[in-house]
């Protein structure tokens, strides 16, 4: 599976090109609200989101076992 990501000015734009004879050719844009870091990250988790539900991880509200993705982990000198 191929998928396109190009960052523009107010998010990001996703491509999803077809695969031999499935027609996806689906392209999406995920929006940045405004130059905030929280919304920056914001536009980064709902990209991540839709990558992982388009290679077949989509969330699923009756299972215990959904990725989630959060900005709480606190970095440390390697």
């Amino acid at each position: 599976m191929e998928i396109n990501i190009k960052r523009v000015n107010n998010g990001f734009l996703v491509h999803v090109p077809s695969i031999g004879d499935e027609i996806l050719d689906d392209n999406y844009v995920i929006e940045q609200e405004d130059d905030t870091a929280e919304s920056e990250r914001k536009a980064l988790k709902g990209l991540l989101e839709n990558i992982a539900n388009n290679i077949g991880f989509p969330y699923d509200k009756f299972s215990s076992n959904n990725l989630e993705i959060t900005f709480d982990k606190k970095g440390h000198k390697i």
